[in-house]
């Protein structure tokens, strides 16, 4: 009789390991997107929300995305060859037009596809490009692709609009606080913008964004380092750019207030603390927060941040930028 309660017990203990273990993968696969067209597709807004908790952490977040096959608009953006690639507007394959494709976010770029595009349920895309975005259903791609966004320009930033088929579109508004910075936080005097000298060549940037694309916002700080080459033709430069340059270090440390809201109304606020260094990369950036409730959006509340990079033997600082 005792051997036959142990194994029951046993049994059960499985059964239960084994149910667990189970709920745990049908969570996952709940919350995993389906790649469809090189677009993940969300079952639903909770699958979604779910899917970018997940993510959001990680060190490498396009990594995340490019194991589901995607080929995400922060990949796209990594494949162009700095070395070799062109820098006009006009080539597919060029640094400049790759960049101007993008929002500065981490987690947007990685989740969205080269033509920022995102599938969340009931056959529903949303498009994200630096100056509108856009939801509608999957049948319009491609009138949304062509459409003619000189309409738009009286829109606000921060505003949206209802179009012809059910298309909504809203004007983004990406702040970028970095127009001026304080070299020494301990002097009033002495300013500069918030780009900073490293060598004669080489530059250091440092911004905190706000970003409100109407379906999705966030917070992210960033510092990266520039050097300026040339386009040369013939053997002559013809045109100079600034690519991003491998640092021996840098990052940032102090403090980044917010506060979110929907229609004036609060929904949340919040600090995040900063102690960051990297070595050989050009750029470190973190998502400070970020939200995908429709028309809800952040604002800075407190910044106490110190950036810092060194390269080719130069070494800079901006404080606030």
């Amino acid at each position: 009789m005792k051997t036959f309660k142990v194994v029951i017990t046993s049994s059960m203990l499985l059964l239960a390991s084994c149910s667990t273990n189970n709920d745990e993968v049908l969570k996952t696969q709940a919350s995993s997107p389906k790649l469809e067209e090189n677009r993940l597709a969300f079952q639903n807004q909770n699958t979604f929300f779910k899917y970018l908790e997940e993510i959001s952490t990680s060190a490498d977040i396009a990594n995340e995305t490019g194991k589901l096959g995607l080929v995400s608009m922060a990949t796209r953006y990594r494949m162009v060859d700095v070395k070799t690639a062109r820098f006009t507007e006009s080539d597919t394959n060029s640094i400049s037009f790759v960049d101007s494709l993008r929002i500065p976010d981490p987690l947007l770029n990685a989740i969205i596809n080269e033509k920022g595009e995102v599938e969340i349920g009931n056959d529903t895309i949303y498009r994200f490009t630096p100056t509108f975005s856009y939801r509608y259903h999957k049948s319009l791609a491609k009138y949304v692709e062509t459409l003619d966004t000189s309409s738009l320009k009286s829109l606000k930033k921060g505003e949206g609009i209802g179009l012809e088929n059910g298309v909504y579109a809203f004007r983004n508004q990406i702040q970028e606080y970095s127009d001026k910075a304080l070299i020494n936080p301990e002097s009033n005097a002495a300013r500069t913008e918030a780009t900073a000298p490293l060598t004669g060549n080489t530059r250091m940037n440092a911004a905190v964004f706000v970003v409100f694309a109407g379906f999705y916002s966030s917070v992210v700080i960033n510092t990266k380092v520039e050097r300026e080459k040339c386009n040369y033709i013939f053997g002559s430069c013809v045109s100079r750019y600034w690519a991003a340059e491998n640092a021996s270090n840098l990052g940032y440390n102090g403090t980044v207030s917010y506060s979110r809201s929907t229609a004036g109304v609060l929904n949340e606020s919040g600090s995040k603390n900063y102690n960051r260094i990297e070595y050989n990369r050009s750029s470190v950036e973190d998502l400070v927060a970020y939200n995908a409730t429709f028309l809800s959006r952040y604002e800075i509340t407190y910044r106490d941040t110190y950036h810092f990079a060194s390269a080719n033997g130069g070494t800079n600082s901006i404080y606030n930028p």
